[in-house]
C-alpha cells in the first residue's frame, strides 16, 4: 500500500485549496470526499469576496480576509492557465444598504480603519444601481473593493487544477472510522478502503463533527442551512447589493442570486415556500425592476458554523500529524486561498504568516 504525504478529508473549496497548495509544493496529496467534490456549501454559495472583514473584531480573522481577497486574482489566473476554465472572478463592487445612517457611519469607519475605501451614496445616486431610492436615504454606501467568483465554475476549475498537479481525488467514499496509535493518526477507513498518510487534514465542512468520536476531540461544527433563489433577468444589475445578511449577486449572463437564510434545522435539504417568498420580496422591494424577472430555480446549502462563528483552523491536538480546516461559516469560498496557504505553511513546519491561536480546536475542549 502506498502512503500519501497528505490525506485531505473533504473535497470542498477549502479541501481543494489545501490540496493544490501542497501539490504545488511537490507533496503527494490525496483528497477523499463523501460525495462528489465541490458539490456542497462550496457549490451552493453566492461567491462574494469582500476586501476585508468588519463584522468580527478578531484581528487575525480580519488579516485573513484582507490577504485572501488580495490572493484571488492571482489564484484565478493560475487555475485558468492550468485548466482553461474561467471561474468568472471579477471586481464588481457592492452597494451596501444599512438599517440606519448611524449603522452606515460605523461600517464605513470600520472599513476605512483597515485602509479600505468606501463612498457614501445619496438616494439619487442609487438610481443608477437600480436600488429603490427610499431604501437608500442616507443609509447606503459603495464598497468598490467587493469582488465575486462563480462558485460552480471555480470548484470545477479547482478540481481540474488539482488533478493537473497530480492530486489524487477519490469520490463517494464516506469515512467510517479513523485509526490512531499513540499520538498519531495511522489510517482513515471507508467502506471499501483503508488509507494511510503522513498527515491528515479534516476539511469536511458541516460534516466535520462526525470525526469527534474516532479522534476523541471536540469539533463543535453544526450545519446552518441557507436557501438561495436564482432569477433570470436581462442583466440590469451590475453591482452586488447587500442589506444585513441578505444579498443580490448579479452574474455576467444576467442571472441574479438572492440569498440567503440562516436556519438551524440540521441536514434538511429542501426549500421552503416561506423562505423563497421572503427572499423574492426582499429582492423586489430593494430592486423593483426584478418584479419582471423569471424564477429559474432554488437550492439549499449547509454552512459549517462553530459556536463563536470563527473558523477551526490549525493543528488538531493532540494528534501529531492531524490538522483541521473547517467552520468557515459564511466565508468558505472567500477565505479558501488564504486557508490553503496557511495550512501548507503549517504542514511544512513553516511559521504561518497569520497567528492562528484564536482558531485552535482546543478552544472548545
Amino acid at each position: 500500500m502506498s502512503v500519501d504525504d497528505v490525506l485531505v478529508i473533504g473535497g470542498g473549496v477549502v479541501g481543494l485549496s489545501i490540496a493544490l497548495e501542497l501539490a504545488e509544493s511537490h507533496l503527494k496529496v490525496h483528497v477523499i470526499d463523501r460525495g462528489r467534490v465541490g458539490q456542497e456549501a462550496s457549490w451552493a454559495g453566492a461567491g462574494m469576496i469582500p476586501p476585508g472583514e468588519i463584522h468580527f473584531e478578531n484581528e487575525s480573522y480580519r488579516k485573513m480576509a484582507r490577504l485572501s481577497s488580495q490572493m484571488w486574482p492571482v489564484l484565478s489566473d493560475r487555475i485558468h492557465e492550468l485548466t482553461g476554465i474561467d471561474n468568472e472572478y471579477r471586481n464588481c463592487g457592492a452597494v451596501i444598504v444599512t438599517p440606519s445612517s448611524s449603522h452606515r457611519e460605523i461600517e464605513q469607519q470600520a472599513w476605512n480603519d483597515q485602509g479600505i475605501q468606501t463612498e457614501q451614496l445619496a438616494a439619487s445616486d442609487c438610481q443608477k444601481y437600480q436600488v429603490e431610492q427610499s431604501a437608500c436615504e442616507g443609509k447606503a454606501y459603495l464598497l468598490a473593493g467587493q469582488s465575486q467568483a462563480r462558485n460552480p465554475r471555480h470548484l470545477n476549475a479547482m478540481k481540474f487544477a488539482c488533478l493537473a498537479r497530480g492530486v489524487k481525488i477519490t469520490e463517494h467514499q464516506p469515512v467510517r472510522s479513523i485509526e490512531t496509535k499513540a499520538e498519531k493518526i495511522t489510517a482513515v477507513v471507508t467502506d471499501s478502503a483503508r488509507y494511510q498518510s503522513s498527515h491528515v487534514v479534516i476539511a469536511a465542512g458541516a460534516w466535520s463533527k462526525e470525526f469527534e468520536q474516532s479522534l476523541h476531540v471536540s469539533i463543535p461544527v453544526s450545519p446552518i442551512r441557507g436557501q438561495i433563489v436564482l432569477l433570470k433577468t436581462v442583466g440590469q444589475l451590475k453591482q452586488i447589493i447587500e442589506q444585513k445578511k441578505r444579498y443580490l449577486v448579479p452574474r455576467r449572463d444576467g442571472y441574479v442570486l438572492i440569498g440567503a437564510t440562516e436556519e438551524h434545522v440540521g441536514f434538511v435539504r429542501q426549500n421552503t415556500a416561506s423562505a423563497v417568498r421572503n427572499l423574492i420580496q426582499f429582492a423586489t422591494e430593494l430592486v423593483p425592476s426584478l418584479n419582471e424577472a423569471e424564477v429559474e430555480k432554488c437550492w439549499v446549502g449547509f454552512r459549517p458554523g462553530s459556536p463563536d462563528k470563527l473558523p477551526i483552523l490549525g493543528r488538531l491536538e493532540p494528534w501529531e500529524n492531524g490538522f483541521i480546516a473547517t467552520a468557515q461559516y459564511r466565508a468558505g469560498l472567500s477565505l479558501s486561498p488564504v486557508t490553503g496557504r496557511l495550512m501548507r505553511q503549517l504542514i511544512l513546519n513553516e511559521t504561518p504568516e497569520i497567528e492562528l491561536d484564536d482558531f485552535s480546536s482546543s478552544r472548545f475542549s
